[in-house]
């Protein structure tokens, strides 16, 4: 063991005004080269944690203009971005279903095209 405990690293994400915070010991790690999202550790997602600061700018800043965000200066920071991008983000309602439904139905048109 030695000084330096088990070894279990620690993470912690953010949504900055969301209050979406975790800290909690990291499972084995799956190779990825951004990890943009992150589960509560669990094979089943019970809490999403996004980390937009791993977002560039422009990027936040297409977000910011997609979903026509109010409050929010042309020349915000990119923490003012990441602020209102990720209140966003965390208030929007899923309806699970109907989303896995829809995903189903256009992949069976999808395949009946290829077919």
């Amino acid at each position: 063991a030695g000084a330096g405990g088990s070894g279990a690293r620690r993470r912690e994400s953010t949504a900055t005004s969301a209050g979406v915070s975790s800290r909690e010991p990291r499972q084995k790690r799956k190779p990825a080269s951004r990890d943009l999202y992150s589960s509560s550790g669990s094979d089943q997602i019970d809490t999403l944690h996004v980390n937009f600061h791993k977002l560039e700018s422009a990027a936040l800043k297409r977000y910011r203009s997609h979903y026509k965000l109010q409050g929010v200066a042309p020349d915000a920071t990119k923490d003012q971005l990441v602020t209102a991008v990720g209140s966003h983000f965390m208030s929007q309602k899923v309806d699970e279903r109907k989303v896995i439904h829809t995903f189903f139905q256009s992949m069976i048109a999808r395949r009946a095209a290829v077919e």
